[in-house]
């Protein structure tokens, strides 16, 4: 396949890309960081490095067998479908489990409020 794009285009483009992507998962973990206990912190921060870890290549293995199915400009559009669908479900999902566990005592905070260990406690 040949890219219409010029050879002295990609190399700048391919650093701000890079440079962007530091930044992003910086970013990225600043939220689990505020919102973690302090006790759970090592184990989120953890299980988010193995599942972006992990992505990265199940991504290329499922993208040759998808573009071969599908097509080159079908696979980014079912891309597109299949995120906001996972996001729409998981929306509904966090909505009913707030609602039902609404009146229930949450068994990971202490009297004080305070999470596991003395933590801060999840919002």
């Amino acid at each position: 396949m040949r890219s219409d794009i010029p050879r002295s285009c990609l190399i700048p483009g391919g650093g701000t890309a890079r440079g962007r992507s530091g930044a992003r998962s910086a970013l990225g973990e600043q939220p689990a960081q505020e919102r973690t206990p302090a006790a759970w912190l090592t184990t989120v921060l953890a299980a988010r490095s193995a599942a972006l870890l992990t992505a990265g290549p199940v991504g290329t293995a499922l993208g040759g067998p998808l573009i071969a199915l599908l097509g080159p400009r079908r696979v980014p559009a079912a891309s597109g479908v299949a995120t906001v669908a996972l996001a729409v479900v998981g929306a509904a999902v966090r909505i009913l489990s707030t609602r039902r566990t609404a009146g229930r005592k949450d068994p990971l905070r202490t009297a004080d409020g305070s999470g596991p260990r003395g933590g801060a406690a999840r919002p």
